[in-house]
């Protein structure tokens, strides 16, 4: 049975409209041009920052992700310790790593006002605790969390600088996938 496939004197193709085009125009909505066969058009995009440029951002991306899981450890050892009421902190360092695994600004933001309001957070149970093993633990947590909010700080205002194309092969490049250079996605006329 054919009828899925051919009418009465045309054929039905698959993304293209049911009626002729008399022009020879691309059907709207597909996203392809009119090139003379034997011809080919290569896009190269050239870079608009410094390679080690693009490398920080990809090693703050990296830093950012490993201390938000240690920090959502810490969240979770929090809770484990008692202060069940604050199991919704948690969501914070999540918000953090998902900043920087999509390189996404705005969650930039929402993980350092998180770490400023811990850091806050930590220096007044120092204050209101007065205990040394607390304080010293409490002050190297404040240590790393002052050293976290330095990278995303750094991390935000590099991402400033970036299209929405350099954020998506940032992105690609950070989940493992390979983004040519133009160099290397030229096409060899020898071939």
């Amino acid at each position: 049975m054919d009828e899925n496939h051919e009418t009465s004197n045309s054929k039905i193709k698959t993304g293209y409209p049911e009626t002729e085009n008399i022009a020879g125009k691309i059907p709207e909505g597909i996203q392809l041009s009119n090139v003379a066969a034997g011809e080919s058009t290569v896009v190269i995009s050239s870079l608009a920052h410094d390679s080690s440029f693009y490398s920080s951002l990809i090693k703050y991306s990296k830093i950012l992700k490993i201390m938000s899981v240690i920090d959502s450890l810490v969240c979770i050892l929090f809770y484990l310790g008692g202060l069940s009421f604050l199991i919704f902190l948690i969501a914070l360092p999540i918000t953090g790593y998902c900043a920087a695994k999509y390189f996404h600004r705005t969650l930039v933001t929402a993980y350092s006002i998180y770490l400023i309001l811990i850091i806050i957070c930590r220096a007044l149970l120092i204050g209101i605790l007065r205990l040394l093993t607390y304080s010293i633990i409490q002050g190297l947590l404040i240590l790393m969390e002052l050293a976290v909010l330095t990278v995303t700080v750094k991390f935000y205002k590099g991402l400033g600088q970036l299209t929405k194309m350099e954020r998506k092969n940032l992105r690609m490049m950070g989940n493992g996938y390979i983004v040519p250079s133009p160099e290397i996605s030229r096409i060899d006329e020898n071939n």
